[in-house]
């Protein structure tokens, strides 16, 4: 029988049969960096190093709690989020008629993409922790059910084909594109990922898209990854209980896509709709 640790290293979860964790795992409802154990090990180890789960791609560790990036201040020339901005990309504006939340856009090919993450608040809605200060800085996290109506009129929650089509603008490979995994022909995520604000490896922002590391909260309630990596709904289903997502993080320059529990929240970006 095995046990799962939760986020923090506080509690665990078990026992459990191991194809029902691996199945956890590799479905993406649980990162393969999460602590493990079963009788016969030393002590705990990250789900991704156990031999027979080669496929589990590695996640960066979380930082000890006095470096934490949720108690970093950060401070520059983007203001309170402390996120910069590509000074190089030229942005459109949108002004969200419901609660007149103004949003940086961007053009990718023929899309055009917030280059921000939602962050209208319905009662669904989610900020990491329930701290309002992580809203300002990095947006709501939404259940795939919210996410699917919860874009503001002449916008839409992007299909895993339109997020295909944006991978493709970013130069990734036509082989790769519909692969589940880590897929990358040419670091793709770091063209997403902000220049500023991942506990580890930063990315270069190249197209303005500006993917802040705002983590998750899993199906179970856990918050997971503030820092560490950010997790894009689509509106495409898959199975009766799951939704494609993609996801980067600050150790990798690959785009993740994976199906994960619609229960889960996660940050979602929008996209124009096509006249």
């Amino acid at each position: 029988m095995w046990y799962l640790a939760d986020p923090a290293g506080k509690s665990k979860l078990g026992p459990m049969e191991e194809a029902e964790l691996h199945s956890r795992i590799t479905s993406g409802n649980v990162d393969g960096d999460r602590l493990v154990w079963t009788a016969g090990m030393a002590g705990w180890v990250p789900a991704f190093t156990i031999p027979q789960w080669g496929a589990i791609p590695p996640l960066p560790p979380p930082l000890p709690i006095e470096d934490s990036p949720s108690r970093i201040p950060m401070v520059d020339e983007s203001g309170s989020s402390g996120i910069p901005w590509n000074p190089h990309v030229q942005f459109g504006q949108f002004v969200d008629p419901r609660d007149r939340r103004e949003y940086r856009t961007i053009r990718v090919g023929e899309q055009v993409w917030l280059a921000e993450n939602l962050a209208t608040s319905p009662s669904e809605s989610r900020c990491y922790e329930e701290e309002m200060m992580n809203l300002g800085r990095f947006g709501c996290l939404y259940d795939w059910y919210t996410a699917r109506s919860i874009c503001p009129r002449g916008w839409h929650l992007p299909t895993d084909a339109e997020w295909m089509e944006l991978e493709l603008s970013l130069g990734m490979g036509p082989g790769l594109v519909a692969q589940t995994g880590w897929r990358a022909t040419c670091e793709e995520g770091n063209h997403l990922k902000s220049a500023r604000g991942w506990s580890t490896s930063q990315g270069t922002d190249s197209v303005g898209f500006r993917a802040v590391p705002a983590g998750m909260r899993d199906a179970e309630g856990e918050w997971e990854g503030l820092g560490r990596y950010a997790h894009f709904w689509t509106a495409s289903e898959y199975g009766s209980d799951r939704a494609w997502r993609r996801f980067v993080h600050g150790g990798s320059g690959a785009i993740a896509r994976y199906p994960i529990d619609r229960y889960c929240a996660m940050s979602i970006r929008c996209v124009q709709d096509r006249v």
